[in-house]
């Protein structure tokens, strides 16, 4: 009987899948460094198709729950991380990249945003909806987003900025890029 194999990785209590596939009676799943999944099947031949894989790889850009931001102009978040990503390698592979983000303002009067900004064209990958939620365990309106971030050709550093209605209230904000391999 043909069976449902599904590989998953635990990455710090968060569930990421592998690898997904029907394997057929006398057929091995094997993992092989520099290969991927490979099926051998139930005649010991090593099929030549690569098996699809899915996995999440995740890059910190900084920011904080504590600290906070006073600024009505984009200003970096604290502790921000750069990232470089190859965009030629994105669109060949055919994956997609999106920014995981958190904000809050210390005034629900203050409104506070996040944006991804390319640092090498200038040009912005991703900007979030406005929210105005001060929640500290940001369930909160707009407090959790994902944004689909859009990635150039070539090496490009990416940098994740906050900025407030005003700039005489804390706007906090932390996230992190997820490159998406479907």
């Amino acid at each position: 009987m043909a069976a449902i194999v599904t590989v998953r990785l635990n990455n710090n209590a968060t569930l990421r899948i592998l690898c997904r596939l029907t394997l057929g009676i006398g057929s091995t799943l094997i993992y092989a460094d520099g290969m991927g999944f490979r099926v051998i099947n139930n005649v010991g031949e090593l099929l030549t198709a690569l098996v699809r894989t899915a996995a999440t790889v995740t890059y910190p850009l900084g920011g904080s729950k504590e600290i906070g931001r006073l600024s009505a102009s984009y200003t970096p978040v604290p502790s921000a991380q750069r990232v470089t990503i190859d965009g030629t390698l994105i669109a060949a592979l055919a994956v997609s990249v999106r920014a995981r983000l958190e904000m809050r303002t210390t005034d629900a009067l203050t409104s506070v945003t996040m944006r991804v900004q390319n640092l090498t064209t200038l040009a912005i990958a991703g900007t979030s909806a406005t929210s105005t939620a001060t929640d500290t365990a940001y369930n909160g309106v707009n407090q959790q987003q994902a944004v689909a971030l859009t990635i150039a050709a070539g090496s490009n550093v990416y940098e994740l900025q906050i900025i407030g209605g005003n700039a005489d209230t804390d706007v906090l904000g932390n996230g992190y890029l997820e490159v998406y391999v479907p």
